[in-house]
């Protein structure tokens, strides 16, 4: 064999052995941060009945590519909230199975639960059901997306003071 259909051979293998280790990482990756089911029946006529599997890095992605000035504005109170809204969601995170919120009307059935290392969210109305489920562990990358939406937020507002108003902000 020749010299240089070795050093192609060689660049190729190397160029294949690098592009196994990627993808394999990434399926890793993928796997560890696990993935978002959602499932919608509409119950009227021929209504849809779609479940979609989105793995959590996609979630993640979107969550860091999103464009913090286009996020509805929140009450200032809010951004003094972050730490404690970030601390519950990472407990949450942590907590027993258990269902925390089940609320009933005549029109729907709401249920927010823990299962089996899983948040669910559950709604049975008259028109569908809608079910959304995702990975406990998740919760940590929703306080830290949530913190940083507050963050975000409160240095917003405090670009629209005045100098005046931020030196006195906490008097």
């Amino acid at each position: 064999m020749s010299r240089p259909i070795r050093i192609v051979l060689v660049v190729f293998g190397v160029t294949a052995g690098l592009f196994a280790v990627c993808v394999t990482a990434a399926s890793v990756w993928a796997y560890r941060a696990g993935v978002v089911f959602v499932s919608v029946h509409e119950k009227t006529g021929g209504g849809a009945r779609v479940r979609l599997p989105v793995p959590m890095i996609f979630v993640e992605a979107a969550t860091l590519l999103a464009p913090m000035d286009q996020l509805p504005e929140l009450p200032p109170e809010a951004a003094s909230l972050s730490p404690m809204i970030g601390d519950i969601l990472r407990e949450l995170s942590a907590c027993p199975d258990a269902v925390l919120v089940e609320v009933e009307t005549p029109e729907e059935h709401v249920v927010i639960a823990k299962r089996n290392g899983r948040f669910a969210i559950e709604v049975i109305a008259e028109d569908a059901d809608v079910s959304i489920s995702l990975p406990a562990r998740s919760m940590r990358t929703i306080a830290r997306v949530v913190e940083n939406v507050l963050v975000h937020e409160k240095r917003v507002q405090d670009s629209w003071r005045t100098p005046a108003q931020t030196e006195n902000r906490d008097l």
